[in-house]
């Protein structure tokens, strides 16, 4: 029996964020999805380009999860020190401790507001009001 598909969408201020960003940072996707699938609904969610890097922890660094580790490979193909980087992501364990761990800035995206972490974003337009753009 074939598992039906999930449904990928992104939030209403996404795309806007996106392309206020690109051209001004460099923007680097990681997921634990295989690459051909993240390129794949970024493509057909039309927010693939505004990217300039796509990692993938099991197809570039062949380990299930975020890690510490995985943040200071990216680092090093992006050629980049860590305190350089500013990560963004939703999951406490996995997109703040982990970063964190590896040196970067971290903002933690809480849609929930669930207070976990202080100076956490409620959503995307958090990152340009962080940035000051």
């Amino acid at each position: 029996m074939k598992k039906p598909l999930k449904v990928v969408e992104i939030y209403p201020e996404t795309e806007e964020v996106l392309k206020s960003l690109k051209g001004k940072y460099k923007l680097v996707c990681l997921s634990r999805s295989a690459k051909e699938i993240v390129e794949l609904s970024l493509s057909l969610l039309g927010i693939l380009d505004y990217f300039d890097k796509i990692f993938s922890t099991v197809s570039d660094f062949n380990c299930a999860q975020k890690s510490k580790e995985a943040y200071l490979q990216i680092c090093d193909k992006m050629n980049v020190k860590p305190g350089e980087v500013l990560h963004i992501g939703d999951s406490y364990e996995r997109d703040y401790l982990e970063p964190k761990k590896a040196g970067l800035n971290v903002l933690f995206l809480d849609r929930n507001e669930t207070g976990k972490v202080k100076g956490s974003i409620k959503d995307l337009k958090g990152v340009e009001i962080f940035l000051s753009l």
